[in-house]
């Protein structure tokens, strides 16, 4: 594939606009294709910092210094959402089966070993072995669904208050949806 030299050009400028932008921002003097500038140095050019940024005192602003906690709440559930969210697009559903199971089961937990079902079934409907138990559930672990306790075959593994939540979130929100992900 050739590359014509306007595409080059083009590129470059693409590239490096920021910086290109911010070049013709602080021209002061110029000419043109004999190529006399002036500029200010960037150090001259009025930068906002975290020493002279003004915060605009707005509704928004107000009302989160009149309402902490409330502001904190919310900031919480957007971020919890988001984190929601974001799993719910990596999760198997046979993990979202499994959270359902310890759900079921209270604060008792379940057995390890009792949960090779769920990763039997998963590899079932992959047809692939490469994706090992210690993974299946190291994923609901990293996302704080998930807990365990003891050792070797007394381990059991419990939904964290975090992973209830979680089941809450997508039954709600995905109310007919929420158990029928593959695999």
């Amino acid at each position: 594939m050739a590359c014509s030299g306007s595409n080059i050009g083009l590129l470059f400028i693409y590239i490096f606009k920021d910086q290109i932008t911010n070049l013709l921002s602080r021209v002061t003097e110029g000419e043109a294709y004999g190529m006399k500038f002036k500029t200010n140095s960037p150090q001259d050019s009025a930068v906002a910092t975290d020493t002279n940024l003004v915060i605009p005192d707005t509704d928004a602003t107000k009302w989160v210094v009149e309402n902490p906690q409330q502001a904190i709440d919310e900031y919480n559930s957007v971020s919890n959402s988001y984190k929601w969210e974001r799993a719910m697009n990596f999760i198997y559903g046979t993990q979202i089966d499994l959270l359902d199971h310890l759900a079921s089961q209270a604060n008792k937990g379940e057995l390890h070993v009792n949960l090779i079902y769920f990763h039997a079934e998963h590899q079932k409907r992959v047809g692939n072995t490469n994706y090992q138990m210690p993974d299946y559930l190291n994923f609901l672990q990293l996302f704080g669904f998930i807990s365990s306790e003891g050792k070797d075959s007394e381990l059991k593994v419990k939904i964290t208050p975090y992973g209830l939540s979680f089941l809450s979130y997508i039954k709600a929100n995905y109310s007919d949806t929420w158990n029928r992900k593959l695999f």
